[in-house]
């Protein structure tokens, strides 16, 4: 499995509006592919995600 160099790990509150960065650094072979989540659902490409 991939190793996880460095992530985001935090309980954050946030204002409507603002900008959120997450990050998280993972080393394997193959590549990982990195998929974020929220309360249990994916958050997936979208115009307000970048």
């Amino acid at each position: 499995g991939a190793r996880i160099v460095k992530a985001s790990h935090f309980e954050l509150d946030y204002m409507l509006g603002r900008k959120i960065t997450f990050f998280c650094m993972a080393q394997g072979i193959p590549r990982p592919e990195v998929t974020w989540f929220k309360d249990g659902i994916e958050l997936y490409h979208h115009k307000f995600f970048q």
